[in-house]
């Protein structure tokens, strides 16, 4: 016997012809698209609109994830102009300690080694004085 013939706690998935898990590993989705057909398939036999409205806050991150960011300092000839910190009134420095925001946050990062990066606030480490070049510096909410 597989172990995709049983379920622990509960029929929704065994019910099917194949696994959400199933199809998600045999078409190599990541673990966003196979959050969204795991919830669209259950969730008539499981928790109704609250697994649809997981489905679409998942959707909603893929769309995040996917988004290219636009770099803000880009220029047509492909150079950039990063002005230091210091001369942006909405930057916040940071030293360290606790995340300053919450996980769901979009912020732009002021990295260690001069990058910049945009995105959640949940995608940074938000390490400091360990000795990686990128770590945070400074973030501003965007």
């Amino acid at each position: 016997m597989s172990a995709l013939d049983t379920q622990v706690g509960g029929y929704h998935y065994t019910k099917r012809a194949i696994q959400p898990f199933e199809y998600s590993m045999k078409n190599g989705l990541d673990p966003l698209q196979h959050t969204i057909i795991k919830y669209v398939t259950r969730f008539r036999d499981k928790d109704g609109v609250a697994d649809l409205e997981k489905a679409k806050h998942c959707i909603d991150m893929l769309i995040e994830f996917e988004t290219p960011t636009l770099d803000p300092y880009a220029h047509a000839d492909g150079s950039r102009e990063c002005r230091p910190v210091d001369t942006l009134d909405d930057w916040i420095k940071w030293d360290g300690g606790e995340r300053p925001v919450s996980t769901h946050t979009k912020v732009e990062v002021e990295l260690g080694n001069g990058q910049r990066r945009i995105g959640l606030a949940n995608g940074y480490g938000w390490l400091h004085d360990n000795g990686a070049s990128y770590d945070i510096i400074a973030y501003r909410v965007v």
